[in-house]
């Protein structure tokens, strides 16, 4: 019965591999022509010797130098978080109105029902100077993040966010209580 040729075939490159010599390969290491180039600097002291067994570091960047507060980029801060703080304090005054109504609120579709309603669209609407401050405050620092930003006003930028999601959380949370003791909750 006749031996298959396939596995004999496969095997055979690997076999063959062997027999290649390990001598005579370039080695990996700078020519001397990448030194006269200018491309690395010259090696030194044992390095000078042989050139190709030494490979000296790659020079390093100098620090970037720091960036400086950019004074409108923080008065531009300051005024949408200004409009987030009125925004919360506009709430503020509209939130017992709108409290109370839910309080006398009637079933649905009833005159003190609908007081009720309306008193709530008055409560969301003094919620929007917030929700659009929070909104510029999260474009501005999606621009921002595409430019170099001193670390001062990224972490201006960032205590606005938070400051004015705060408010804005407080607001929701309110406007969920009154929503639902005007729908029976």
């Amino acid at each position: 019965m006749a031996m298959p040729l396939r596995p004999i075939l496969l095997a055979a490159p690997i076999l063959l591999a062997g027999c290649t010599s390990q001598e005579g390969f370039p080695s990996l290491g700078p020519r001397p022509i990448e030194y006269r180039l200018g491309d690395l600097p010259a090696p030194t002291g044992d390095c000078a010797e042989s050139p190709g067994a030494c490979v000296s570091p790659p020079a390093s960047e100098p620090a970037p130098a720091p960036i400086a507060d950019d004074p409108a980029l923080a008065a531009r801060i300051s005024a949408l978080l200004d409009a987030a703080r009125k925004g919360g304090a506009d709430f503020d005054v509209e939130v017992g109105a709108a409290q109370a109504a839910a309080d006398r609120a009637g079933a649905p579709e009833s005159e003190s029902w609908i007081v009720a309603q309306q008193a709530l669209s008055r409560l969301e609407a003094a919620r929007a100077p917030t929700v659009d401050a929070i909104a510029s405050l999260d474009a501005l620092a999606l621009e921002r993040s595409r430019v170099a930003t001193s670390e001062g006003d990224a972490e201006r930028l960032r205590s606005a966010e938070a400051e004015a999601q705060k408010i804005a959380d407080a607001q929701q949370q309110a406007l969920n209580r009154i929503r639902s003791r005007i729908n029976g909750g």
